[in-house]
This record gives structure tokens, sequence and C-alpha cells, in this order.
């Protein structure tokens, strides 16, 4: 999901495939490979709850030492031995989120939030020309935006997208994901298990989003 020749970069998938670990993974690659100097860079959750998931997963892949400071108030921010902050946003204030120029971003669970946040998080990037990491699973009525970026940027070469189904993670029991299966039926099952993107008003399923072709 780093790919650094990508802008924006996303990994649509279901649930318990791995997005935190893999979005926090990422996200902390990029920041040291390409920061230092005082950089800013933002963790984005649609609430506080879940955002305090996603800081959980960021903070458990920073090496012993690397964090020089902490603040715990809200928002919550560290400060890397590189001089850098990262910072834990929430978007359910989205006007909060207005006025920083930003490094690059690891939003979790974007599909959560509504389009405006898309926006403006794409104005926070602009002048540092940085990076997006996105870790969701579709919402598709919830955030029908969401499907539509997908549709226009799925062969975009800065785009990079890349889909997993519950199955695909090995630490979750056979068992529990049959079991998910036959209480999770048809689209339901399709957006939340396989991490695909339903089209309501026709019924159709947009596959899986990972394309050889378009993004190696």
């Amino acid at each position: 999901v780093a790919y650094p020749e990508k802008k924006f970069c996303w990994f649509i998938g279901g649930i318990q495939t791995g997005k935190g670990h893999t979005g926090s993974r990422a996200f902390f690659a990029h920041i040291v490979t390409t920061g230092g100097g005082g950089r800013i860079w933002w963790i984005v959750s649609p609430t506080y709850d879940l955002g305090e998931i996603a800081w959980r997963d960021f903070l458990e892949v920073i090496p012993e030492g690397f964090v020089v400071s902490k603040k715990e108030s809200v928002p919550k921010e560290i400060t890397l031995q590189n001089g850098d902050r990262v910072v834990l946003k929430t978007a359910q204030k989205s006007h909060h989120l207005r006025g920083e120029r930003v490094s690059g971003i690891w939003w979790d669970e974007a599909g959560q939030c509504a389009e405006e946040v898309y926006l403006i998080i794409l104005g926070r990037l602009a002048r540092m020309d940085g990076k997006l990491i996105i870790t969701t699973t579709p919402c598709g009525a919830e955030s029908p935006w969401l499907n539509q970026l997908y549709k226009e940027h799925v062969s975009d070469p800065d785009y990079f997208w890349a889909n997993a189904k519950i199955e695909e993670n090995l630490a979750v029991s056979r068992r529990r994901v049959e079991m998910l299966r036959a209480m999770y039926p048809g689209d339901y099952g399709t957006e939340e298990l396989d991490g695909q993107f339903i089209e309501q008003r026709e019924g159709l399923v947009y596959g899986k989003v990972w394309d050889p072709r378009a993004h190696l």
C-alpha cells in the first residue's frame, strides 16, 4: 500500500482483513523514508473512538525510542526523532480539518465519512504535494462518493487500489468466516466481508479492485 510513486493509495477491504495493520505500517514507512525537518502528518478517522484504534495501531509499529514526546490531550500528537509531528484528527467536525499544510495523511474508514471530508483533505495535501493512504470497508449507501471515485480513478496512474476479503486473513478461523458468511447475506456480505463496492441503484458489483495491468 505504500507504493512511493503513487499519490493516492487505497486499501478497500472487508472486516478483519488487516486494514489498520496495513495502513499503520505503510504510513510509518512513508514518514521514515520521506519525512524530516518538522513536517506535519495526520491520522484521520470518522470519530474519536475509531481514531483511538488507528492511533493504537500506529504507535505499535513505531520502534522504541523513535517517539521523543507525546501529547495525550485532544488532539493527540507525537513528535518523532526526525522532528516531524503526527497528529490524530477526527472528521466529526470537518471544518476543523481546514487550514493546515500536511505532508501526508492516513485516513482510516473513509467510507464512513462524507465527500466533503475527502475534498478538504485534498486541500490540506496540495501545498506539500502530500500522499494520501486510505483504508476502509465500503459503505455503499452511506458514502456513494467512494464508489464513484473508484469508478473514475481505477485506471488513473496516480492511484493504487488494493482489495482483500476476510478469507485472506489467515488469523481469522475458517469456522468464524463460515459463520459470518451465513449471517451476512447478499450485498451486505459482499461489502462487509469481500470489501467490494455495490452499485445500490442497479445491483451491480464492482469486483476486485486490484488490477495488475493498471497498478504494476
